[in-house]
């Protein structure tokens, strides 16, 4: 038995997160946090430091390290089976009419709405705290096409990445330290 992963940066950076998927009643799945008790706690050996390390001060860049306790808005869309398509030249398995759009941190769902509604693209995956979006579009769209539109919303300064939303399949009982 297999099991399909997709949305791998939405996923990783809810597991990142602290986040978890759970199967709610209906099949689709929810996000939850956590809790203390189901964290487990391990101690760390005290050692002493042989060399010192400077950080550098990031004061005047506006940049600060974001925590991981609130999230903020977090989901995305699961891939039907259905929905995986394999291209026949390159042998990639990609979710059908999907992109995962990273931008830069507090890019928010307003700020690129119009852009995926002008491209006939629905947001179905989104990450507050780092910017992520995965996109779905209305329409059938072939892998040129998803390079093409990937290309153009590429161009725009806040974009750092898009790419296909790859699917890679496991076996149940794999070891994937």
């Amino acid at each position: 038995m297999s099991t399909c992963i997709g949305a791998a940066v939405l996923a990783s950076a809810m597991a990142l997160s602290g986040c978890v998927a759970k199967k709610a009643g209906d099949g689709g799945s929810m996000l939850s946090r956590t809790t203390s008790e189901s964290t487990a706690s391990t101690t760390v050996p005290t050692t002493t430091p042989t060399t010192t390390t400077q950080v550098p001060d990031t004061s005047d860049t506006g940049y600060s390290v974001p925590t991981f306790e609130d999230i903020g808005e977090a989901y995305h869309k699961p891939i039907a089976s259905e929905d995986i398509v394999i291209d026949k030249d390159t042998g990639l398995q990609y979710a059908k009419n999907q992109l995962l759009v990273s931008c830069k941190v507090g890019t928010t769902k307003d700020d690129v709405k119009d852009i995926f509604d002008n491209l006939d693209a629905d947001i179905v995956g989104y990450i507050e705290l780092t910017g992520d979006f995965q996109i779905e579009f209305r329409k059938d769209m072939e892998l040129s096409d998803l390079q093409y539109v990937a290309d153009y919303l590429n161009s725009y300064p806040f974009v750092l990445n898009v790419t296909l939303n790859l699917v890679v399949f496991y076996e149940e009982d794999a070891d994937l330290d």
